[in-house]
């Protein structure tokens, strides 16, 4: 009833849509630190960002999500269940997974934290001369990262005559 009341160029922005803004724009997000898809009939882990609170609680590559606070996660889309798993620093959730090679399921209990996606996660040196920089998210400040990086390649590396900068 209130918004009716509002000027038509007037939005409601829900919770949900705040966090896909900062994961977008700033590369972070209220959560665990994961990046999953889904795979068959459940959602798998295919990242884990070091420190943060699924790389804390033993969280692997590989391992499915079976649940999340007790909601069934087969079939669920990985958007679904990212929706529950987000949420404010300090507040926990409960994942069930199954890890690929171990009978059974484990169930954990991870505190949420906010999360920071690095821009660039990896550089380096693949040969004498040649560099390196992997640039994976493109927020406000990936291009203020990739100078960074080349500049402690060049720093480091005074052969350094030709760059490979991975945008994939």
């Amino acid at each position: 009833a209130m918004l009716q009341q509002l000027d038509p160029f007037t939005n409601y922005i829900s919770e949900v849509q705040i966090e896909n803004y900062r994961l977008v724009y700033e590369g972070k997000y209220n959560g665990m630190g994961v990046r999953a898809k889904k795979m068959g009939d459940y959602v798998t882990i295919t990242e884990v960002y070091r420190g943060y609170p699924a790389d804390v609680a033993g969280i692997r590559v590989g391992d499915q999500i079976l649940a999340v606070n007790g909601l069934d996660g087969k079939g669920k889309e990985s958007e679904d269940l990212f929706q529950i798993m987000r949420g404010m620093p300090r507040s926990s959730v409960v994942l069930t997974i199954a890890r690929p090679g171990e009978q059974g399921s484990l169930q954990l209990t991870l505190e949420r934290d906010e999360v920071n996606i690095p821009n660039v996660p990896y550089s380096g040196m693949v040969s004498d001369s040649v560099g390196y920089i992997l640039l994976t998210t493109f927020t406000e400040n990936a291009g203020k990262n990739v100078r960074e990086a080349f500049k402690k390649l060049r720093s480091a590396n005074p052969s350094l005559n030709a760059m490979i900068l991975d945008l994939r």
